[in-house]
């Protein structure tokens, strides 16, 4: 308050005592004696107050100032935030978009340029959907205000530097746009990733003008229309969590052994458990699950896969149990828990913590941020906390050789259960109604798919191509069915095989793989008893080598039929064998006469009981079939000969008859499982028979002999050399070759002809098949007496009577008999019966190669051949089983490269991968048959390959290799230990030379993936890889431009060299482990968002009065209906934190 100033009369006359000490003591009057008036003291009291008064307006001014400011300052904060989650809720609307479509694939694309200043690679996170509509991929890159690439036919990395482009469409949401104003210098959330580029998105108000009420000047500064006014901005860019391995899923349990874990399947035994063998899987008794074992370990030390735990460093075996065990993986509900669980001691797992300067000091990381500590820093970079499990819809996906993606795969859980094959034996009805729907399924998404069949000749009575190549994907489905089912039995469309009634035969379309005992070699003695005068005896004895080619004991009843169409010759008469059963001398005790069956056609022997081990082999003799003949008046009959009705070269041999085996399996107590015999093996063409004459003295007795799979041949035409898979016998179409008895054949071991022994037909050589194996034990020599019959302990080889281990692994075809499907990668396990000769349309005495089986070439071969090419296929087979996980034959293999070799496929259409995109298993974890046989499959610690890094990967395929306990690193090698099996494992050694490394570049390298099954033709080794890769004997071979999985190396120089020397499943096992532990697409990401308030002046300059960054873990989790469908999206926050 102002104080108006005071006249003389109202002046104090008393002296003031703050003014006493300005003036001092001295008294100062007028002269005249009056008291003088003190004009300085009003001056000075008037200065004070004053100051007083202005000091007061300022202070005022003052703090309404610090007010206003204070109140902009948290609205500009609150508008920040405000940002910040508009900038959240648009990436959870991106994500919905892209998840709506559940074929979705989510990528990592590499940016320009690939590295930034520190050497860090620079990446941005892709999704696109396939458009049914336009056959369109359409592409969204999950970062703030980046332009869309342009759609394209194919799956495949956009253009270079496409993230320069800002968005300009209106898709980007409403009330926000995108501008060209980059978003830099943000903070990132972790210290070794490199900077993701994307653009400012603005937020603009909406509503009436704006203004102030307290000042004209401010309202006028401040008023401006609203379309104008940008009052905020974000930016974002998202991540994918799916592409690290998730700690609280992967990893052993803590009551495994103090070892990198690897499930050894079958080193000490080969009878398959409840559960079978499953790459990547781990069951424990509690039905707790695990999905890739050792990918902790690998994670930690790639390079180390010991065989003894005194190899292990004892303070990485603790870590890696501190990790994995289960009391572990129940905190590891963050993604920094692994920190905690490091540094804090744990008895349990004798862990002493981590020392904190590992993570935190001065020399803890490199200059490109990441930790210097080799193992810590492949948990930080790789791993994260818990990702809760969800359910995906199986579909057929979308892509060049698919035809109707989008539509459901077929359950196999559900078809087991439904033909009651999950159970027990499966009915025949609902059996061939299963077996033909997933045939027509096949065809339906995959219509090339039926060329793979070559010369498939069932029916024998259909003469068009396109039933025969639709029984060919009926032998497929039906081996499908069998390997799973429980009866043991083959899936034939016939019911009893085929042997019920006249014509069946000829109407047989397929024959599924079980459990069951085949035919690896048949002998027909023909023998001159005994002279009798004007009558003989002259007697027929049937011998079987059976062969188990299976991995389960095969347990039953076995009969042969009695099959001999030639004729008697004795002097001037002849005798049709089978219409002459009625001189049959059943009062002879050694003749047992053949008897119809109930249920078979024909003429049988009295069943036998038999068990075989598996890949055991066994000689079983038939009771001689004695004929009494009449030789005529004359009573001089001294020889008997066996002849047939075809003259070749005035030779008459029988190429009419067959061998036929049936079987009923019995259970542990010796019962039949079935009342009734099933025919499970015969030839597909009737067997060479060639005449023999025997006599009183010598020969007295005399063999035709057939080797099923082997040499096939009539008497001086040309040869069809086979690999020697008994399996093929069913299937091709020509006459087996007869055999020398005594320089041919082998009795009681793996077929060997010595007599022809360089040649390909001379041996059934395992380790060669297209699929390789292993050589089980041969006869030891040749029998060289033609008196000694098969049956003869003489002729048994020294081993195989004992059924070793080590020829119990050598088995050749896995089988689960579990009642249900595990992993879709077991399809590998099929039996594959392509025929198809190798040197094109032409085979008459032209020696064909082990090698030349094993790769179908497309240069020689056409996938849709002509009709004299069919006459040639189908007299080859054997051998295969599909290819799923390892380097596929060239016929069939794509190439993807821009100019393909001649002949090579441009799409997957005819490749047997492909089948795992038809064809899926529910949720193999369950235990419920509502969720295995149901139309969900379950993500749970599944990988995203499309955006792991190079060490993920990694961990998920190092290690030792160990599906097959014979494994050799080359053919000739000694035979491995069960003890100590020989190890062979993609190690890492270096980030460049090694070869897990060079596997999982290559997977990168050719990325995208419409789905992981893509992976194993498309992910091949690149020249520079292969360059530099590390040439050592203990890792797997690899080539250029050939997929790096399951490639067998053959010498072009030696036909009879292979690298390595392994089973099928071997060559499958870092495949399936892949794609067990895989997906293409994500729900889990973590959101990195910066908001930031605006404030524009009246020159239209732009400033920032508020910045806010946070990280955001999302799971855009999915409603379903009933039907599997999704209702909704729910996008949920597992995790935040300020930046």
């Amino acid at each position: 308050m102002l104080i108006p100033p005071q006249t003389d009369s109202h002046r104090s006359h008393a002296k003031p005592e703050g003014l006493q000490t300005l003036t001092g003591t001295a008294s100062m009057r007028p002269q005249d004696g009056r008291r003088l008036t003190k004009n300085g003291f009003t001056l000075v009291v008037t200065l004070v107050i004053l100051a007083a008064v202005t000091i007061l307006v300022v202070g005022l001014f003052g703090i309404v100032s610090r007010e206003r400011q204070t109140s902009a300052s948290y609205d500009a904060v609150d508008q920040a935030d405000l940002a910040v989650q508009a900038g959240l809720d648009r990436a959870g609307v991106m994500l919905k978009g892209a998840l709506a479509d559940e074929l979705g694939v989510m990528f990592s694309v590499p940016l320009t340029p690939a590295l930034d200043d520190k050497q860090r690679p620079r990446e941005m996170l892709m999704a696109a959907n396939y458009d049914a509509t336009a056959k369109l991929w359409k592409y969204q890159p999950l970062a703030s205000g980046v332009a869309r690439p342009v759609d394209g036919a194919n799956l495949e990395m956009p253009a270079v530097a496409f993230e320069s482009k800002p968005a300009t469409d209106k898709m980007v949401g409403p009330a926000v746009d995108a501008n060209a104003i980059e978003a830099r210098r943000l903070p990132t959330p972790t210290p070794w990733a490199a900077r993701v580029p994307r653009f400012w998105m603005q937020m603009r108000l909406s509503g009436k003008k704006v203004g102030g009420q307290e000042d004209e000047g401010e309202q006028e500064e401040e008023e401006q229309p609203e379309q104008d006014k940008v009052v905020a901005r974000y930016s974002f860019y998202v991540e994918d969590l799916q592409g690290k391995l998730n700690l609280a899923n992967v990893g052993v349990h803590d009551s495994d052994k103090n070892l990198p874990y690897r499930e050894m399947d079958m080193t000490q035994t080969v009878i398959p458990p409840a559960v079978p063998f499953i790459p990547g899987f781990k069951i424990d008794k509690a039905a707790r699950w695990r999905r890739s074992p050792a990918s902790v370990w690998t994670l930690l030390r790639p390079d180390l896969e010991p065989l003894t735990s005194n190899s292990i460093p004892a303070d990485l075996n603790t870590m890696h149990h501190r990790l994995t065990a289960v009391n572990s993986k129940r905190l590891a509900f963050s993604p920094e828990m692994w920190r905690e669980l490091l540094l804090a001691p744990d008895p349990l797992t004798d862990w002493p913590g981590l020392e904190l300067v590992r993570l935190n000091g001065p020399a803890a990381r490199l200059p490109n941020g990441s930790l210097a500590d080799v193992q810590l820093r492949a948990l930080e970079e790789n791993t994260t906390g818990y990702l809760a499990p969800y359910d995906e819809l199986a579909l057929v996906p979308h892509g060049p050789g698919l035809e109707f993606g989008g539509e459901r795969k077929l359950n196999l859980n559900k078809i087991l259960v439904d033909t009651g094959g999950a159970a027990g034996p499966a009915d025949h009805q609902k059996m061939t109604a299963a077996v033909n729907e997933m045939a027509t399924h096949i065809n339906r998404h995959l219509p090339n798919f039926k060329l793979r069949a070559g010369g498939y000749p069932l029916p024998r009575t259909a003469g068009n191509r396109e039933i025969r190549q639709m029984a060919y994907l009926k032998n497929l489905a039906a081996g499908m069915l069998d390997y799973a089912d429980k009866d043991g039995l083959p899936s034939v469309n016939i019911p009893s095989g085929g042997a019920a009634s006249p014509g069946d035969e000829a109407n047989i379309e397929y024959r599924g793989g079980d459990s069951y005992p085949i035919v690896n070699e048949y002998w027909q003695r023909y023998r001159f008893d005994e002279f009798l005068g004007r009558h003989v005896k002259v007697s027929i004895t049937d011998y079987v080598e059976l062969y188990n080619p299976t991995n389960h004991v095969v347990t039953g009843d076995v009969t042969c039929c009695f099959e001999a169409k030639g004729r008697f010759s004795l002097g001037s008469r002849s005798y049709p064998v089978m219409s002459s059963l009625h001189m049959v001398d059943e009062e002879d005790p050694d003749c047992k006469k053949p008897q119809p069956i109930d249920g078979l056609l024909g003429y049988w022997f009295q069943p036998q009981s038999v068990t075989l081990q598996p890949n055991e082999i066994k000689v079983l003799a038939f009771a001689p079939v004695i004929f009494k003949l009449d030789g005529g008046e004359l009573g001089n009959v001294t020889g008997v000969a066996y002849y047939g009705t075809a003259v070749n070269n005035n030779y008459q041999d029988d190429r009419d008859s067959r061998y036929r085996l049936a079987f009923r399996p019995t259970d542990e107590s010796g019962g039949a499982v079935l009342p009734t015999y099933t025919v499970v093996d015969l030839p597909f063409t009737p067997l060479e028979r060639y005449e023999k004459k025997v006599n009183t003295s010598s020969p007295k007795q005399l063999f035709n002999v057939n080797e099923p799979g082997l040499a096939y041949r009539l008497r001086q035409k040309g040869f069809a050399w086979n690999v020697g898979d008994s399996r093929a016998a069913y299937y091709i179409d020509y006459h087996q070759e007869e055999i020398s008895y005594t320089a041919g054949s082998s009795p009681g071991g793996r077929n060997f002809r010595s007599n022809m022994d360089s040649y390909l037909p001379g041996e059934s050589r395992t380790y060669l098949w297209p699929d390789g194996g292993h050589n089980t034990v041969p006869c030891t020599d040749h029998i060289n007496n033609r008196n000694l019959d098969p049956d003869s302990l003489d002729l048994a080889p020294t081993v195989n009577p004992t059924n070793s281990l080590a020829e119990r692994q050598k088995f050749v075809q896995r089988i689960s008999n579990a009642g249900r499907y595990y992993s879709m990668t077991e399809l590998g396990h099929i039996f594959d019966p392509i025929m198809w000769n190798p040197n094109g349309d032409t085979w008459f005495d032209k020696a064909v190669t082990y090698t030349q089986h094993a790769d179908l070439d497309a240069a020689t071969l056409k996938l849709n051949p002509s009709q004299q090419e069919l006459d040639a296929h189908k007299l080859f087979c054997g051998g295969n089983t599909l290819r799923i996980g390892r380097v596929e034959h060239s016929l069939f293999r794509p190439d993807y490269r821009i100019r393909p070799d001649a002949g090579r496929p441009k799409n997957r259409g005819v490749a047997a991968s492909t089948l795992l995109d038809l064809f899926h298993c529910g949720d193999a974890n369950a235990v419920e048959a509502a969720s295995y046989t149901g139309p969900l499959v379950r993500i749970d610690g599944h990988v995203n390959i499309n955006t792991a890094s190079r060490e993920t990967l990694r961990a998920l395929i190092a290690g030792r290799l160990s599906a097959d306990p014979r494994l050799k690193r080359q053919s000739g090698d000694a035979e491995p230990d069960a003890a100590t099996p020989v190890v062979m494992l993609p190690a890492s050694r270096s980030r460049t030379e090694a070869q897990a490394d060079v596997m999982a570049s290559a997977i990168i390298q050719n990325r995208p993936y419409v789905t992981p099954a893509e992976v194993a033709e498309k992910a091949v080794l690149s020249r520079a890889d292969a360059d530099k890769m590390t040439k050592e004997p203990a890792l797997l071979p690899l080539a250029e431009n050939i997929p790096v999985f399951g490639y067998t190396k053959r010498d072009p120089s030696d036909d009879r060299k292979v690298t390595p020397e392994w089973s099928d499943a071997g060559a499958e096992e870092l495949f399936a482990r892949l794609w067990n532990n895989s997906t293409v697409r994500s729900r889990h990401f973590q959101v990195v968002v910066c908001g930031q308030a605006l404030k524009t002046d009246r020159d239209g300059t732009t400033h920032v009065t508020a910045t806010r960054s946070r990280i955001f873990h999302v799971f855009v989790r999915p409603v379903r209906r009933a039907d599997g469908t999704i209702e909704r999206q729910d996008v949920e926050i597992t995790y935040s934190r300020a930046l």
